[in-house]
């Protein structure tokens, strides 16, 4: 499936900026595999960030980061 990669660009950025901001966002639509892109863009975002501190598995088997700033404030 082909991606629109500005599309994804821009909502990662846009989580990432309501993230730095502790700010809420509106909801907006993606399919299941923009939002896995979207997710792992984010993800990237947040490590660059802030740095990696872990990873947390939850039950269902998806996988999510924690960053150092998560784990140590």
């Amino acid at each position: 499936m082909a991606f629109n990669f500005f599309l994804i660009m821009e909502k990662a950025e846009q989580l990432f900026q309501a993230y730095k901001e502790r700010k809420e966002i509106d909801p907006f639509p993606l399919t299941e595999e923009e939002g896995k892109k979207v997710g792992e863009e984010f993800s990237k975002m947040l490590i660059d960030y802030e740095g990696l501190g872990g990873y947390k598995i939850a039950k269902g088997g998806i996988i999510g980061v924690l960053t150092k700033a998560m784990i140590t404030s």
